[in-house]
């Protein structure tokens, strides 16, 4: 197993086939997923049980209630682009599951068909966001709390959020579109980060 870690966010894991990691190898690969919150894998050859199968190794699956699920494995929800759609689905900068009080630990994305250019999923580390902020503003953020629901709509082409945003010694309530920022945890260790979402 190879690891090249990406200048911007996650590692490349080389040298390793999904379908048939033994526990040693599995160890490794969720290690190396503690420490860097994304890893990327090329060469795959992974059919929908074996999809299915990798995320169970993780835990339980979190079923993604918004998106068309498979015709066959409910588990997998289906993020598709039809090539005469004009908007494509998380199109903006969003975290996954954010608005759920538990969120999933994470997402298994396999491109099943790509475009000849473009398609492209980018990503960033928003823990490497929050200790890039300067310590004032991070003393800030650390003293709010939000509201993220998945239950809002959208009016005049905004999000609207509702949000309770609670500054030391007092509490608002906020109706508007915003951008949240709050404490998140990844495994057992607590790591401060950003959660930055468009509408919530």
């Amino acid at each position: 197993m190879n690891i090249t870690l990406h200048a911007g966010a996650g590692a490349e894991i080389r040298g390793v086939d999904l379908r048939s990691l033994d526990d040693d190898g599995f160890a490794k690969l969720r290690a190396a997923f503690a420490e860097h919150g994304l890893l990327f894998f090329r060469d795959q050859a992974l059919s929908e049980a074996d999809h299915i199968a990798l995320a169970e190794r993780f835990g339980p699956i979190n079923v993604n209630r918004f998106f068309a699920a498979h015709p066959t494995r409910p588990q997998i929800a289906m993020v598709t682009k039809e090539p005469d759609q004009i908007a494509n689905i998380g199109g903006g900068w969003h975290t996954d599951h954010s608005y759920d009080e538990e969120p999933a630990l994470g997402s298994i994305l396999i491109a099943r068909e790509l475009p000849p250019v473009g398609g492209e999923t980018w990503f960033v580390s928003m823990y490497r966001a929050f200790d890039a902020l300067s310590d004032s503003l991070k003393s800030t953020l650390m003293g709010l709390r939000a509201v993220h629901s998945a239950g809002m709509c959208s009016a005049h082409g905004q999000p609207i959020v509702r949000t309770r945003v609670r500054p030391p010694g007092g509490s608002a309530m906020r109706r508007r579109p915003m951008r949240c920022a709050i404490r998140c945890t990844r495994w057992s260790f607590a790591i401060r980060c950003l959660v930055v979402r468009p509408f919530t």
